[in-house]
């Protein structure tokens, strides 16, 4: 049986006895997305509010409560943006490091040491 008592998906929205009681067989679901400058008329947390509403989305067509979105790190690789103010980039190959580590580290982390699914992780791309 899975997570049939929880109200949400989404990790941070949880209580400590709610994540407590998450079943080992829950994916885990890392979103990952730039903070980059999107032109001079646009706020540099775009691609976020972007996945925001594509996880809002995705969480109300899909009730599931065999997955569960962790909180959001944003944290790109977005070199081309480097020469503008506001630009939170790490190099391709940084970013693939900080990529694997932060999630084998959130799913080795106390409360996330039962689990055995790989997690699945969502980045914009443009």
């Amino acid at each position: 049986m899975y997570n049939n008592k929880m109200l949400t998906n989404f990790y941070e929205d949880l209580s400590s006895s709610e994540i407590k009681r998450i079943n080992k067989k829950t994916v885990l679901i890392f979103p990952f997305s730039s903070i980059e400058q999107h032109g001079s008329h646009l706020p540099v947390n775009t691609d976020k509010k972007i996945l925001e509403g594509i996880l809002n989305r995705f969480s109300n067509k899909n009730p599931s409560k065999k997955y569960i979105i962790m909180p959001h790190i944003y944290i790109g690789s977005a070199s081309e943006h480097k020469a503008y103010d506001g630009t939170i980039s790490l190099n391709s190959i940084n970013f693939t490091k900080f990529h694997q580590i932060s999630s084998k580290a959130n799913c080795n982390s106390i409360e996330f040491i039962r689990f055995h699914r790989i997690p699945i992780n969502f980045n914009i791309v443009h």
